[in-house]
């Protein structure tokens, strides 16, 4: 399992830290791809990928992926 940062995931997706935060306030990316709690959780690479292709409208998937 690999693990990022929400900034590092960000850059992954090429989006700002604070989409990631919202993808994950609106259930995009679902509780249980965050590793650890509050501002030192890192992110389930694999999993929140996944969760991202089944969550995101079409438009959104193709800008990330």
């Amino acid at each position: 399992m690999t693990t990022l940062s929400k900034k590092n995931f960000a850059s992954l997706k090429n989006v700002t830290p604070a989409r990631v935060s919202q993808w994950i306030a609106e259930g995009k990316i679902g509780r249980d791809a965050l590793v650890g709690e509050g501002t030192r959780a890192r992110i389930n690479v694999e999993l929140a990928t996944e969760q991202l292709k089944g969550r995101l409208d079409w438009n959104q998937r193709i800008a990330n992926s």
